[in-house]
């Protein structure tokens, strides 16, 4: 699935990005104004080119045109009929001050639907994503498990089982002055329907300050994480967070991020235990091309913990894919990561490394309510070990089925 949806994202780039340095030329040298790239753009489309002219306009907006209503309107108009409604609204909300009785603003909204105008008092934003649904785990029973790998230890038997499964993610951006406040806060869980397999809920929030130069934007926060495993407390997790990023045009953005959080674990005893600081810092590239988002990234985790042995330092990478099928708002979507960590060698105790991957391929089907998706995915997971630990190996193949709104600006 994942081959698939990358080889799809590259055979609809083709008319925009595939083209020969003497074409790309002439494009660039024939959209050097604000109204020659609109002129341009409105040619391709019309000509079946939507993609080609969405890719004028991105380039205009990178350029000479960043200021130009017209040229972002058009733009957002373009990326809607592409099926990319989110990436749209973004940059309707950057857009400043739009006249409603403009012929540009009516072009919009007939290819985006209902939009509100954008407000030119305080640039406040807010958005998000909540879903409910069922998901299929083969391996259910262990997936919260490590075991030892050894002769007489009694193990868990592999499990099947179907759960039912919550989350929701939302954020707001409020400027004030020359900077900005910004918030997240998520939750999810998961139920088994069947079986007394472990679930879990975990939450997270983070509130901060930031400020923007340019292209340069530098933020300052304090996070707060919590889960639960079988209905009791596991872990809390309390530090700050810091991030600068560079704005790459219309859409990409390159950031670099920190963190350190204090981490207290239920149950631990001066005999074991697990509580110590996590830090992690990372690199991360996202952006978008006509009807296709992407992101790529990278991080070092380092983990102190008062038993030696809990600590790790190791890293992690991960990227995803969001490709627009349809102009009715159709997508297919891949994630995955992989992460690698040691553990901390201890006298008289066996070291351990840890490999950890997830994939996921999503394909959503829009209900025909504002934001509304139905999104089928199927995933798979493993937890693998070096030989020598002694522990037991992990891998599950998973599906879910479930009801997705967006919402926002």
């Amino acid at each position: 699935m994942g081959m698939a949806v990358a080889a799809l994202a590259m055979t609809v780039a083709a008319p925009a990005f595939a083209q020969d340095d003497a074409a790309l030329d002439a494009l660039i040298d024939g959209s050097a104004t604000p109204a020659e790239a609109l002129s341009l753009a409105r040619k391709q489309a019309s000509q079946g080119d939507t993609l080609g002219g969405a890719a004028t306009l991105e380039r205009a907006l990178m350029t000479h045109s960043k200021n130009s209503a017209e040229v972002r309107l058009y733009y957002a108009t373009l990326l809607c009929r592409l099926g990319d409604r989110q990436t749209a609204l973004g940059e309707i909300a950057s857009t400043g001050h739009i006249d409603a009785d403009s012929p540009a603003w009516a072009e919009t909204r007939a290819a985006c639907g209902e939009v509100a105008l954008p407000s030119d008092d305080d640039g406040f934003s807010f958005g998000g994503e909540a879903s409910v649904g069922f998901a299929y785990d083969s391996d259910l029973s262990r997936s919260l498990l490590i075991e030892y790998a050894l002769p007489g230890y009694p193990l868990v038997a592999s499990d099947d089982g179907v759960s039912y499964t919550q989350s929701l993610r939302a954020g707001f951006r409020a400027p004030s002055g020359g900077a900005f406040f910004y918030g997240t806060m998520g939750a999810a869980s998961r139920n088994p329907l069947q079986g007394t397999s472990p679930y879990f809920q975990t939450a997270d929030a983070s509130l901060g300050i930031g400020t923007q130069r340019g292209g340069l934007q530098f933020s300052l926060g304090a996070v707060v994480r919590h889960a639960r495993i079988g209905g009791h407390p596991f872990v809390t997790e309390l530090g700050g967070e810091a991030e600068i990023a560079v704005l790459d045009g219309p859409g990409g953005r390159l950031a670099l991020r920190g963190e350190l959080v204090r981490q207290d674990f239920m149950g631990s005893t001066p005999a074991f235990s697990r509580d110590g600081s996590r830090y992690d810092i990372g690199v991360s590239y996202s952006g978008s091309r006509g009807a296709t988002r992407y992101a790529l990234g990278g991080a070092y985790e380092l983990k102190t913990a008062d038993t030696a042995r809990t600590g790790y330092g190791g890293f992690r990478v991960g990227g995803s894919l969001r490709q627009g099928l349809t102009q009715s708002g159709a997508y297919a979507s891949v994630t995955s990561t992989l992460r690698y960590v040691e553990y901390r060698n201890e006298n008289g105790f066996t070291p351990v490394a840890e490999t950890r991957f997830l994939s996921r391929a999503a394909l959503g089907i829009p209900l025909g309510i504002e934001g509304l998706d139905v999104e089928a995915a199927g995933s798979y997971a493993s937890r693998s070990y070096n030989a020598t630990s002694t522990l037991r190996n992990y891998d599950n193949v998973g599906a879910e089925l479930r009801l997705v709104w967006t919402f926002g600006n």
